[in-house]
C-alpha cells in the first residue's frame, strides 16, 4: 500500500475524491500546484502525519479538516486563506510544525493557542495586527516567526515562553521596546554593544529579530549624533595640536 506520495510541482488543481482510498498514506506532499480546494474526503486519511498544500490557491478549508488528528506537519503557506476558523484546527492535537506563512490572515486564531505540542510556527508575511496574550499557552513553542505582518506591539507572554529560543518580528508597525525593564532583570542581558541597540538576549530567548521595525528610525538617529559628537571631538582635538605647535615655535 502506498505511503509516501509526492506530487508537487505539476499543474493539479483538484484533488481527485479518491484520495481517500489510500488508506495507508502518512506523507502527501501536493505542494506548487493550482490547487484551490481541499475536498472533505481528504480527512478520511486518518494515518497520514505530514501534510504538504503550500505554493497553492487554497482560499478555505473544509469542516472535516480538523478531522487530521494524527498531523505533526502542516504547510499551508503561500495560499489564499484569509481566514482560519477555530473549528477547522482545534483538534489538530499533534502537529509539531505549522506553517501559515504568506496568506492574508488578519486575525491569530486563539485554537492555536491550544495546540500544545506546537514547537514551531511560521505566520509571517501576512495581515496580523495583534498578537493574543493567550499565545503564552504554548508551552513547548520553540520558534515563532510573525515577521512582514502590521503588528504594532508584543505582549508582555511572550518573555514568560521559556522554550522559546527564535522570535522574528521584524518588518512590522513596532515602534516601542517590547518588554518592561523590571521584567528583563530578572533573566535577560541587554547586548549595548550590539549592531542592535533592541536585541536582547536571554537564557531562553536567544534571537529576537527586530531588525527591520521602525525601530530601525531611532538607531539611525543616535547614530547620526554620535558621528557628530566625533567630528566635533576630533576637530577640537587637531586645534589644540596647532597650537602646541605654534608655542613651541
Amino acid at each position: 500500500m502506498l505511503e509516501v506520495f509526492h506530487a508537487h510541482d505539476n499543474q493539479i488543481r483538484e484533488i481527485p475524491m479518491q484520495i481517500d482510498l489510500l488508506h495507508q498514506l502518512d506523507y502527501f506532499d501536493l505542494s506548487r500546484n493550482k490547487v484551490f480546494l481541499v475536498p472533505f474526503n481528504l480527512a478520511k486519511l486518518n494515518k497520514i502525519i505530514h501534510l504538504d498544500l503550500s505554493y497553492n490557491v487554497i482560499m478555505e478549508l473544509p469542516e472535516s479538516f480538523n478531522r487530521l488528528d494524527h498531523l505533526t506537519y502542516l504547510d499551508l503557506s503561500h495560499n489564499e486563506l484569509t481566514v482560519l476558523p477555530e473549528q477547522r484546527i482545534d483538534a489538530l492535537a499533534s502537529v509539531l510544525k505549522l506553517n501559515l506563512s504568506s496568506n492574508h490572515l488578519m486575525d491569530f486564531p486563539i485554537a492555536l493557542c491550544f495546540l500544545y505540542r506546537l514547537q514551531h510556527l511560521n505566520f509571517s508575511q501576512n495581515d496580523l495586527v495583534v498578537i493574543p496574550e493567550q499565545i503564552v499557552r504554548l508551552k513547548n513553542l520553540e520558534t515563532l516567526d510573525l515577521h512582514d505582518n502590521l503588528i504594532e506591539s508584543i505582549p508582555e507572554s511572550l518573555l514568560k515562553m521559556k522554550v522559546l529560543s527564535k522570535l522574528d518580528v521584524s518588518d512590522n508597525k513596532i515602534q516601542f521596546f517590547p518588554l518592561k525593564m523590571d521584567l528583563l532583570s530578572s533573566h535577560c542581558e541587554i547586548n549595548k554593544e550590539d549592531q542592535n541597540p533592541y536585541k536582547a538576549r536571554t537564557s531562553s530567548l536567544v534571537e529576537n529579530y527586530m531588525d527591520y521595525d521602525e525601530l530601525d528610525d531611532d538607531k539611525e538617529d543616535n547614530d547620526t549624533e554620535k558621528y557628530d559628537n566625533e567630528s566635533v571631538d576630533s576637530t577640537t582635538l587637531e586645534k589644540s595640536k596647532s597650537k602646541s605647535k605654534t608655542k613651541k615655535k
